[in-house]
Order: structure tokens, then C-alpha cells, then sequence
């Protein structure tokens, strides 16, 4: 009686470590992009080459989001997102707008969270028009 117990209370034990461990590796995916501009988030310049975007861990759902570059592992905290538990193979994307004379990070849309950013240099109405106008750039990202 005492094994059949224990069992159980083993079995339980282990099934909850392994749901809770997949659970979080879908939640913390990060994702891959070849920036091939600088490109500005709020006044920080960020110069082109490979980065990572991914949310930081934490106990909630409510996530900083990262970008990092891969070569040297510099990271900037991007925006807040809600991150979703659920995961597909869906191909993400970076949006980029015309801001001055350069490019300033608009838009994360990932299968696992989209981020949209302020963008201080222009009004809502502004980026409306940017985008009929064609000046947006926009960058797939893979995981």
C-alpha cells in the first residue's frame, strides 16, 4: 500500500516537472533576424547584423521583450508584450518605418507575441500615411 503510494506521488511529481518545463520552453522562444540597416527603438541607434527578439523569463504572461545582438550579445529591452502559451511554426516579422533620415523599429508580430512600438518622431497620422506612401520595411524573422 505504502509503494502504490509512493508511486503515485512520484508519477504526479514527475508528470507536473515535464508539463511545466514544455509549457515554459514554448513560452521563452526566441527568434532570428538579419537586420540588414540600422535602425533606431525609442532614441537608441542599433546598428544591422543577426539579432535574436525574445521575451525575458518571469512568472507572468506580461514579458519584456529583448533584442539582442548575436554577435557581441548586447541586449535592449523593446516593449512589454503579453506572451502567448501557444506555439506554431507561423513565419514572424519586423516592421520598419521611415523615421528622418533613418529606420525606427514599428512592429514584432511573432507566433508567440506582437509588440507594437511608439514610434516619437510621428503621430499616428504620420505612419498612416508613411505606410500608403511605401515607406516601411519590413524583415521575416525565423526561429
Amino acid at each position: 500500500m505504502m509503494k502504490n503510494l509512493m508511486r503515485v506521488t512520484l508519477f504526479a511529481v514527475g508528470s507536473f516537472l515535464a508539463f511545466s518545463v514544455s509549457g515554459n520552453a514554448q513560452v521563452s522562444q526566441q527568434y532570428k533576424a538579419h537586420i540588414p540597416f540600422d535602425f533606431t527603438v525609442g532614441s537608441k541607434v542599433i546598428k544591422s547584423g543577426d539579432y535574436l527578439i525574445k521575451p525575458l523569463e518571469g512568472s507572468t504572461n506580461q514579458r519584456s521583450v529583448i533584442i539582442q545582438n548575436a554577435s557581441n550579445g548586447k541586449a535592449q529591452v523593446i516593449g512589454q508584450a503579453a506572451i502567448s502559451s501557444t506555439f506554431s511554426n507561423k513565419q514572424g516579422s519586423l516592421t520598419f518605418v521611415k523615421s528622418g533620415e533613418g529606420w525606427a523599429l514599428q512592429n514584432v508580430l511573432t507566433s508567440g507575441f506582437d509588440l507594437n512600438l511608439n514610434v516619437k518622431s510621428m503621430d499616428a497620422t504620420n505612419i498612416a500615411a508613411v505606410k500608403k506612401t511605401g515607406k516601411t520595411k519590413t524583415v521575416l524573422i525565423g526561429q
